[in-house]
């Protein structure tokens, strides 16, 4: 419980410090204007919790936060050796009633956003896509297992597809999931 209390009070002092106000701000014109499915930001609810997990070269540590208040926020790191190489905030909310996620790569927002283009509620599935951006353009969520969720990062980097795969295992529930 205290490993989860610092985790959601480091991500809420980081976030404050990047500036909340330009987070929630409307991010409506960075998004793809594709139609997306009718889905309510509360049941992305399976994302809630600490997660953790390895891949080639490094490790992931992800915690992402309950949709109360109609948003969800993230905060992860990635791991070369016990260096922290990456850091990254992702936002969640709606807009114009689409759900949209809006990365912050080393801790700065993105030029871009991403809509919710599938969702599948029995897979607890959900894909976010916006074709005109290059690497990535297409990031997947899906909670495989009770206590496993693999996030799919999906793109083209210099002139080549790539489809980096994450697994992560829930370290810390930290709040109720569906």
């Amino acid at each position: 419980m205290k490993r989860l209390r610092m985790t959601f009070a480091m991500m809420l002092a980081v976030l404050l410090f990047a500036g909340l106000n330009a987070l929630i701000a409307d991010e409506s014109k960075d998004g793809n204007e594709a139609p997306a499915p009718e889905v309510t930001i509360e049941q992305l609810s399976f994302l809630t919790g600490n997660w953790s997990g390895t891949f080639p070269g490094g490790r992931w540590e992800s915690a992402y936060t309950s949709p109360d208040g109609g948003m969800i926020l993230s905060a992860s790191k990635e791991f070369r050796g016990d260096r922290v190489v990456m850091i990254e905030f992702e936002h969640f909310n709606t807009v114009n009633g689409q759900v949209v996620v809006t990365p912050y790569p080393f801790g700065k927002k993105s030029n871009t956003s991403f809509t919710l283009s599938e969702y599948d509620k029995t897979k607890k599935r959900v894909v976010f896509a916006n074709p005109e951006h290059d690497f990535p353009n297409t990031l997947i969520y899906e909670r495989t297992k009770p206590d496993e969720l693999v996030i799919q990062i999906i793109g083209t980097m210099r002139g080549k597809e790539v489809n980096q795969t994450m697994p992560l295992t829930l370290i810390d529930a930290g709040l109720p999931n569906e």
